[in-house]
Order: C-alpha cells, then structure tokens, then sequence
C-alpha cells in the first residue's frame, strides 16, 4: 500500500510493518517462487521438499475439492462456495460494466 501522505484508517499504516505484496496472478504463474519470496520474507529456512509439498497441498483443485467434503470456514454465508474458479481474471466474465471501477 502506498503512503501518500493524507490520513489513512488502515491499520497497517499505523502498524509501521513493511507489507509484502503478492499478485494472485503472479502466485498463480509460480506458486513455489511467490511461497520462496515469503519464506524468505519472514526470515524461515525451507527446502525444496518442503515447497514442493506446499505447492501441492495447495493447488486449486485440492483445496476445491477439500471445500466439496468438508466445507471451508472463510466462505461467507452468502456464497456457494469459497474456492470459486481458481483462475486468474476471472471477475473479467462475472462483473458487469457498472460494477468495474
């Protein structure tokens, strides 16, 4: 987030924490270097098995179907499911020309 120097409510402004931002694109083009660049953000060692393990364990269709048996406790009320399309742009298809800004 950008400090531009007016007033700001959001509570990593005030938190002096340095965010690191990850596109859901970019982790889509390459899940293990988006998990490597956090890793290292954080300061943990990890090995390539262990990256590849989360990889893995967090592919969209893993997570989608871990959602279909046992449910997922992010998904709001209001939604069908969490793990909509696993794709990225795809509000590109869903939103109509007056919901995009």
């Amino acid at each position: 987030m950008l400090h531009t120097g007016r007033i700001s409510f959001s509570w990593i402004d005030r938190s002096n924490l340095v965010p690191l931002v990850i596109r859901h694109e970019d982790l889509l083009a390459d899940t293990a270097g988006g998990l490597r660049l956090m890793a290292a953000t954080l300061d943990w060692e990890v090995t390539e098995e262990s990256l590849a393990m989360a990889v893995g364990a967090t592919r969209f269709d893993r997570l989608s179907q871990l959602e279909k048996h046992s449910g997922f406790v992010q998904r709001p009320a209001t939604a069908e499911r969490f793990f909509r399309e696993g794709r990225a742009e795809g509000w590109r298809n869903l939103l109509s020309t007056h919901q995009i800004p």
